[in-house]
């Protein structure tokens, strides 16, 4: 099949005229980009051909030598899986005079945007070619190009109208009446989309018990959902089948196993019907404990068994033996048997798993000399114990004084007693009374096969583990699938974990590796689990854990440490902002509950009332301030504010004091709250905030009261907006975006297209009235934040690592102590200073 590329057609035009140079006597030759069909040899999906050249018959028309070049453009093919093409680029730029054109004139290069980053690089170049002016002649009109998105369904998928004119008015905009080509370029075909498509497989022929089916396939009429016929391949994962144990008497009269005395039968095998009982076909193994002949007697003892390794829910411990010492109590050295009665899994219905009842057996029929009954069923009532109605077998462990009876159960390898492997299983009496079945011992042997047919074998499912920070905690999840006997076992079987994080050794069928890393380094280690008959499964992972990006007193970031400031005031429950200004012995100024602006000294924390010092001022509902060198602003929302919201209080850092009104907002904010500003490049930024939603301005900082402020973006999806700061590239403020629920973080604005992006940080509050102030701190002096410093209420300090990389930004916990409020950043000291409104403190972070 012949490849063809699939092409946007985007055209870059480099700033200049298309007008060439003119005199008095001659008409400039106009260089001309022309579109016509592709022939269907050419281009078997449609396409374009592009034309340039110069119009030297001046009739709008490339023609015959007029054409200087021409570039065949097709449309693609329709992809397997949904990709769209690659856009082609026209990139048009000045060409001098010399040797490609006497005269000057353009140069056209036309290439494919490979890297689609939307510019025609170097690299990308396809062919070049020329439309050289010719002599100078007179004052022409200049071409001009526009380009628009397709918005009348010519193109199936998307394209691009191009249209082109001469500036017959000289405005320098192509207007409707001046175009006089258009051509449309459409996009290649959509490919198909792959679906796959998970739902619950009942029990049957599939699963058992069931399961998932797991359908795949590509969505040929895209549809947006996958038809049976649509599908490709059909895949199944299986429920585990479920243990059960059965325990029944064994009557010495009719048994080969144990003639004349009689004993207990135990069956076990997985429960293929779901009903939770274990029914004659589901048997799989089946044991015999036969009773003795003499006078010593059989002891059954039982004791609660924790969930664990072999009990995953928990359940009850049933060791037998002979009481060879006669003293009444089933001692270690005496048990011979060990087997399980574990719980289920609890239902939704609210029943129990199983339970069991030992009491004493009388001499009688059951048992000649007397002897122990043992009673087992579902513990359906779910109160713990085992009650008439719900036993569903009984079985006897009678007294005698023969030696003991032993069971061993080993792996049965592949080969003639079980084609798929298995379990071999012997009895026989411990005739030397070790406690040990030596092989002269055994009288029985059975073999319980494995059928080969486990559709998923053992394995752990997780892929990989990810990478993480040191001091950063860590908490993910290993899960594994296949194992029989409900119960997992878990370690690193090789290499070790990161220092500072454990696995946790149980869990079925799933696990944790958790903690918080504490010493950078790449680790690797191998993982292995292990169900409840000895199957085994490994994984290995890599983990590397790094330094974070940044942290207290990593470079030139600020410290974690407090350091009190005794201040001779009484803070109020709301303060709603602190500013520093950049003297190392100045003030610290503070918006007290919004009524107040007061200051104290950095070094002896006496305070002083501001607001009775600015001529004409009132401060009520002021919220918030900003220090910028030697000027001093302040923000307010009063109603009361008629023509600003924004005011210079001082311009020589608190020694005089003015009133000084900046920026007119009686039509553009009306009664909004004003909760942030910054000034970053000569430029005041202030964010609003009101019912329906936040808005952004700009004013220069020279601005007097009948500026007009600029809107630089309205956004209706973000609330509760505080505070403000700026780098060469982002606005940064803390939001709560309303659209997304709960998410609640540092919002950055982009400063060319005013768009934003949000970072949610947990458990950040910006809801509240004492609102939330934040920093961005260039200390390498490249125009690009390196750190920001935000503080969205009480104990909700973090900083947020080079916070114009990509999303998600690494963030953490600066200080969380104190009732602290505001985020003063004081240049002098490098400290940020806070209030502490549980005490009459203030403190810096050194």
């Amino acid at each position: 099949m012949m490849l063809r590329r699939s092409y946007t057609l985007a055209i870059v035009w480099a700033a200049g005229s298309l007008a060439a140079c003119t005199d008095d006597t001659e008409v400039f030759d106009r260089p001309i980009i022309q579109f016509a069909p592709a022939s269907a040899m050419d281009c078997p999906q449609g396409g374009q051909v592009v034309l340039t050249g110069i119009d030297l018959d001046q009739d709008g028309i490339l023609s015959g030598p007029e054409i200087a070049s021409q570039e065949i453009i097709c449309a693609g093919e329709p992809g397997d899986r949904g990709l769209p093409g690659t856009n082609a680029l026209i990139l048009t730029t000045p060409e001098p005079m010399g040797m490609n054109c006497a005269d000057g004139g353009l140069r056209i290069d036309v290439g494919a945007d490979d890297d689609a980053d939307g510019i025609l690089q170097a690299a990308e170049i396809e062919a070049t070619t020329f439309a050289c002016d010719g002599a100078d002649g007179l004052d022409g009109l200049t071409s001009l190009v526009r380009t628009s998105p397709d918005v009348g369904a010519a193109c199936e998928t998307t394209g691009l109208v191009i249209e082109y004119g001469l500036d017959a008015n000289g405005d320098g905009v192509l207007q409707d009446t001046e175009v006089s080509e258009s051509e449309i370029l459409c996009t290649g075909e959509v490919g198909f989309e792959s679906i796959v498509i998970t739902t619950d497989e009942p029990a049957g022929a599939n699963c058992p018990i069931g399961g998932e089916r797991i359908d795949q396939g590509l969505d040929a009429d895209r549809s947006g959902n996958l038809e049976a016929a649509e599908i490709e391949s059909t895949s199944y994962v299986c429920d585990p089948l479920r243990r059960l144990t059965r325990v029944s008497a064994e009557p010495g009269d009719t048994s080969v196993q144990c003639p004349d005395v009689g004993g207990t039968r135990i069956e076990i095998g997985d429960d293929v019907d779901n009903d939770g009982l274990l029914s004659d076909p589901e048997v799989q193994e089946t044991t015999f404990v036969c009773a003795g002949v003499d006078g010593e007697r059989s002891i059954v003892a039982t004791t609660p068994e924790p969930a664990g390794a072999n009990c995953s829910d928990g359940g009850v411990r049933i060791d037998s033996g002979v009481d060879t010492s006669q003293d009444g109590v089933l001692q270690p050295n005496e048990v011979t048997g060990t087997t399980y009665a574990c719980n289920g899994v609890r239902g939704a219905d609210g029943a129990g798993g199983s339970a069991v009842r030992v009491s004493a057996e009388p001499a009688g029929a059951n048992c000649p000399v007397g002897g122990t009954r043992i009673e087992v069923g579902p513990d359906l009532n779910g109160n713990g114990a085992l009650d008439d109605p719900e036993v569903a077998s009984t079985s006897f462990a009678c007294d005698g004084n023969q030696n003991s009876t032993l069971l061993e159960v080993n792996d049965e390898p592949a080969g003639a007693n079980c084609a798929n492997g298995g379990r071999r299983i012997d009895t026989g009496i411990d005739d030397d009374q070790d406690g040990i079945l030596d092989a002269v011992e055994i009288d029985s042997t059975s073999f319980v096969c494995d059928t080969g047919s486990t559709a998923v074998p053992f394995a752990i499912l997780t892929q990989s583990l990810p990478d993480s920070f040191s001091t950063v905690a860590y908490d993910q999840e290993l899960a594994a699938f296949g194992g029989t006997g409900g119960s997992y076992s878990w370690r690193i079987s090789a290499g070790a974990l990161p220092p500072g994080l454990s696995i946790d050794g149980t869990g079925t069928p799933s696990t944790d590796i958790t903690g918080t890393p504490d010493t950078p380094g790449t680790y690797n280690f191998t993982v292995e689990v292990t169900d409840f008959f000895g199957s085994t499964a490994t994984r290995s992972f890599t983990v590397v854990i790094s330094l974070p990006p940044c942290g207290p007193n990593i470079g030139l970031q600020v410290g974690n440490m407090p350091t009190t400031v005794i201040v001779d005031s009484t803070f109020s429950s709301a303060t709603t902002g602190v500013a520093a200004d950049t003297s190392t012995s100045g003030y610290v100024y503070f918006v007290n509950d919004g009524s107040t602006i007061d200051r104290f000294d950095k070094v002896t924390g006496v305070t002083e009332d501001v607001d009775a010092l600015i001529p004409g001022f009132s401060a009520l509902d002021t919220n918030y301030i900003y220090i910028d060198g030697q000027d001093i602003y302040v923000t307010s929302d009063d109603t009361l504010c008629t023509n600003d919201c924004i005011w210079r209080v001082s311009s020589d850092a608190g020694m005089t004091w003015s009133l000084d009104v900046l920026g007119d907002f009686t039509t553009l904010a009306p009664n909004d709250d004003f909760n942030g500003m910054v000034v970053y490049d000569s430029t005041i930024f202030a964010i609003t905030d009101d019912t329906i939603e936040a808005e952004l301005y700009s004013m220069p900082a020279s601005a007097g009261p009948t500026t007009l402020p600029t809107l630089l973006g309205t956004f209706a999806d973000l609330d509760e907006c505080q505070g403000l700061a700026a780098d060469d590239d982002y606005l940064y403020t803390l939001c709560d975006e309303t659209s997304s629920g709960t998410i609640e973080g540092l919002v950055r604005i982009d400063r060319i297209t005013f768009t934003y992006e949000i970072q949610q940080i947990s458990p950040l509050s910006v809801t509240s009235a004492t609102g939330g102030q934040l920093y961005a701190d260039d200390f390498d002096g490249d125009g690009l934040a390196d750190v920001i410093y935000l503080n969205g209420d009480s104990n909700n300090d973090y900083y947020v690592c080079e916070p114009t990389g990509p999303l998600p930004l690494f963030f953490n916990q600066l200080n969380a102590g104190g009732d602290d409020e505001g985020m003063g950043f004081d240049p002098a000291n490098r400290v940020i200073w806070q209030i502490d409104e549980g005490t009459t403190n203030a403190f810096s972070l050194d």
